[in-house]
């Protein structure tokens, strides 16, 4: 039972990853695509432009950044770091509020090996928001 779970989660964290990278794909892919004519008079074509430059360097560093998330996700799954968290969670705390905590940190490990990698410029506190609105 617990290779199918172990099967299962890994299943659902490439599938995950593979339907964000797909729809990732068609976004780019027409990237190139005129303005439609209906709403072509309210975009300017300047702005749309910079926006769409901006989309793209958006959709390479998140590329990089999914794959990266990926990878760290499946080391940590396939080594056992989870588990190993977890006892020490238990351990420090019968309060599960607190085991949370503690399990959690596994956010700033993965902000700093981003950081040494220099993968991201965004502010920590940001960084940390949208992880936790992730996780909430």
């Amino acid at each position: 039972m617990e290779t199918f779970i172990f099967i299962l989660i890994i299943t659902f964290i490439i599938g995950s990853f593979s339907f964000n990278l797909w729809l990732s794909i068609l976004n780019y892919k027409h990237r190139t695509s005129p303005i439609p004519d209906v709403v072509s008079d309210i975009y300017n074509k300047e702005e749309y432009q910079k926006w769409l430059d901006y989309s793209m360097e958006n959709y390479r560093f998140g590329l990089v950044s999914s794959v990266v998330n990926l990878i760290i996700m499946l080391v940590f799954l396939f080594v056992g770091v989870f588990p190993y968290i977890n006892s020490i969670s238990t351990s420090l705390s019968s309060n599960l509020y607190i085991q949370i905590l503690i399990f959690s940190f596994h956010i700033i490990v993965i902000f700093r090996l981003k950081k040494d990698m220099d993968l991201i410029k965004q502010q920590r506190k940001l960084f940390l928001l949208i992880k936790l609105k992730v996780l909430f």
